[in-house]
């Protein structure tokens, strides 16, 4: 059985955030594909690579052949929808708000070569002051991202997982996770989680990526090889223009 139609018909797909369905669900299922945003130094794309075609191919069959839902039409706590790729407050907040509670299951992103997942982590930034302003950000970093404080902000109240490996080993976040089992495919998952590049080369690359994907993915108006194969000359030739 074909199975891209019914992924198609039982899928929700955010379209509006085109960061995010680039970086993060596209970069997803091209990390279980095999495939990479960048090479390991961060200075060549790889987005155009059969992986990466690949990929693209099948969430186009998804979204544009078989025309999956997005945010304006009924969700997965409508009843309507099988599927949802999202953070792991998504089943937990459907939950709390008495939707499907019992009938919803979670499971890790499928691997077609490896696991993978993207990180969707945010960023603290420490700007250079004056010294004693320095040690007080640092001060501040710590304690927010202590072992206790991390489990009781970022897991207990936003159902997001834990900033540091210490917070799984705490007897509260085992009782937690006991009790909140939708959680625990995020957790098994972390083991194979990239992160995004960080390099001024990828912040070019990035740049076209997403033209790509909305071309792609969000219109419909250009077939996936021909958008990523365009992209990646055009990524090429602007960080060039770097040396």
């Amino acid at each position: 059985m074909e199975i891209t139609p019914l992924l198609g018909t039982l899928t929700n797909i955010d379209l509006n955030n085109l960061s995010w369905l680039t970086s993060v669900n596209y970069g997803s299922f091209l990390t279980t594909s095999g495939g990479a945003f960048m090479s390991p130094d961060e200075k060549e794309p790889l987005i155009a690579t059969e992986a990466a075609i690949e990929t693209l191919e099948f969430l186009h069959d998804i979204i544009q052949v078989s025309r999956a839902s997005t945010p304006q039409t009924p969700s997965i706590s409508s009843g309507t929808v099988g599927m949802q790729v999202g953070l792991p407050s998504l089943p937990m907040n459907l939950v709390r708000n008495g939707y499907l509670e019992g009938s919803i299951g979670t499971a890790m992103i499928p691997a077609k070569v490896q696991r993978g997942a993207i990180n969707t982590s945010k960023n603290l930034f420490i700007v250079k002051s004056t010294p004693e302003r320095d040690r007080a950000a640092w001060e501040y970093i710590r304690w927010l991202v202590s072992p206790e404080n991390n489990f009781e902000w970022h897991v207990a109240t936003l159902s997001y997982l834990p900033t540091r490996r210490s917070v799984v080993g705490l007897p509260e976040f085992q009782e937690w996770m006991m009790n909140n089992p939708l959680m625990r495919p995020w957790l098994e998952q972390a083991e194979f989680v990239v992160s995004r590049p960080r390099s001024v080369e990828w912040t070019i690359t990035i740049k076209h990526l997403q033209e790509a994907v909305r071309r792609s993915l969000v219109e419909g108006t250009t077939p996936p090889r021909t958008a990523l194969d365009e992209a990646y000359r055009q990524a090429v030739a602007e960080i060039a223009q770097l040396k």
